[in-house]
């Protein structure tokens, strides 16, 4: 299992497996970095270890953000978490950017499949099989939520003009990337030959209704030591202010 992180860049828009893979220039660190920059280097060396190992008889997953029940990242259940409170909601970016998830299960599930009839090969396994832009996932975790929500768009050109500012410094917004630049191709991968090979999606609506519901029944601890990492109420009302 690798990632797609093991690609070299994320500026072409649909770019397949067969991209420029991601090189360390000191193949033999051990750890990820402070900002995870060796993360990519070392899953391709893993992929490379395996092939020579087993040469002729890998299977290569690199799937791209996993969520749904159970992600113990907690930043695609940021948002539907926060719709369900309800109220002013910060959102970055535009509602034609595009993004890519996969829930947990259906990755899981292909692989199992994919282990029984040997099927060998590399595959991007990113979701779902068709475009979903990031305002019908907002939508998805509005409807799970149920709550009236005001959406505050906070555009990257916007983002990146006040990032200096004393309020968007440390700014995250989980799971979205910007369409533009160097991440235009991000939540764009292709993922047709994952398909071809039986990879399935459940819809976004499930996804958002299903981790809502996992993370309900969570305990008072785990939902706190998320809460922590994500963007508080406060610093978001802030923000909101700051751009009317």
């Amino acid at each position: 299992v690798s990632s797609i992180s093991a690609y070299a860049k994320n500026d072409v828009i649909g770019a397949d497996e067969t991209a420029e893979l991601a090189e360390l220039a000191d193949p033999t660190v051990e750890t990820m970095g402070k900002e995870y920059e060796y993360y990519g280097g070392l899953k391709v060396l893993c992929e490379r270890a395996v092939e020579k190992a087993l040469p002729g008889r890998t299977t290569i997953i690199r799937p791209g953000y996993i969520v749904g029940p159970g992600d113990p990242t907690d930043r695609f259940a940021y948002w539907p978490v926060r719709f369900a409170r309800g109220g002013d909601v910060l959102v970055p970016g535009t509602p034609d950017d595009p993004l890519q998830v996969i829930d947990v299960r259906d990755l899981s599930e292909w692989m199992v499949r994919v282990g029984e009839k040997g099927t060998l090969g590399t595959f991007n396994a990113c979701g779902p099989d068709k475009k979903l832009a990031w305002g019908t996932a907002l939508d998805a975790c509005e409807k799970a939520g149920g709550k009236d929500v005001k959406l505050h768009w906070l555009s990257a050109a916007a983002m990146e003009l006040r990032k200096d500012e004393s309020a968007f410094q440390g700014l995250n917004m989980p799971i979205w990337a910007p369409a533009t630049g160097k991440d235009k191709g991000f939540h764009t991968w292709s993922n047709a030959r994952a398909i071809k090979a039986g990879l399935a999606f459940r819809p976004i609506d499930a996804i958002c209704a299903d981790t809502l519901a996992w993370w309900n029944e969570q305990s008072e601890e785990r939902r706190a030591k998320a809460n922590g990492a994500w963007l508080s109420p406060e610093k978001e009302a802030e923000i909101i202010k700051l751009i009317g």
